[in-house]
């Protein structure tokens, strides 16, 4: 992950520490946030009249711990060599954090309408198996691919995955305090790309 993202990212998490000062006597809140530049998981907000800071915590494992290697027809993959490398997905392990400021625009009867901008670091781990596979003919109308034995591999990929945006927000009210929100920021991420209208929601409760 990039040095710089990290100073950035401590710097807005300093900057959100501070500003809570000047929202201790607004609105706080408690949800679910799902998205890019926010991160997604547990999030708290606090949110004044006109400045507001939010914080996301998430962590998930999903997938296999191990995988099969099984033979297969050849026509299915269209390889063509004799001997190939399958590579296969495992478990998957990823934690995130997302620090974003808020600034309030417009409020009308049931929300408000604000710009957010922040970022969001994800790690992410991987187990990825491989293994050698021969192409064999059965001697009848096709040829197929076995695995090879004692050729199979483990290892992991981890990458850092981090991702920075800003955009317009709107916060809805269907109750006295639950509220659901909307935003769709620009973002900037860590394989350089540059996405656009990829929205994110949130659902939250607000203690009064």
């Amino acid at each position: 992950m990039s040095h710089k993202f990290l100073l950035v990212l401590v710097a807005l998490l300093v900057a959100c520490a501070a500003l809570s000062a000047e929202v201790q006597n607004s609105l706080s809140a408690i949800g679910l946030h799902f998205g890019t530049s926010t991160g997604s998981g547990y999030a708290m907000r606090w949110i004044g009249e006109k400045h507001g800071i939010q914080g996301t915590f998430g962590a998930y494992t999903l997938g296999k711990s191990q995988v099969e290697f099984t033979a297969f027809e050849d026509w299915d993959y269209e390889y063509g060599d004799s001997l190939i490398t399958i590579d296969k997905g495992g478990r998957q392990t990823a934690a995130n954090i997302g620090a974003n400021y808020i600034y309030v625009l417009d409020k009308f009867k049931n929300g408000r309408v604000y710009i957010m901008g922040g970022g969001s670091y994800k790690y992410y781990q991987q187990k990825r198996f491989t293994s050698d596979y021969q192409l064999v003919n059965d001697g009848q109308y096709y040829n197929h691919y076995e695995p090879v034995p004692d050729t199979e591999e483990i290892h992991t990929k981890i990458e850092h995955r981090w991702t920075i945006g800003a955009g317009p927000g709107f916060e809805w009210a269907f109750s006295k305090q639950f509220r659901v929100a909307v935003e769709v920021p620009i973002t900037f991420n860590w394989k350089h790309d540059i996405v656009m209208w990829i929205p994110q929601a949130g659902i939250y409760y607000y203690f009064k």
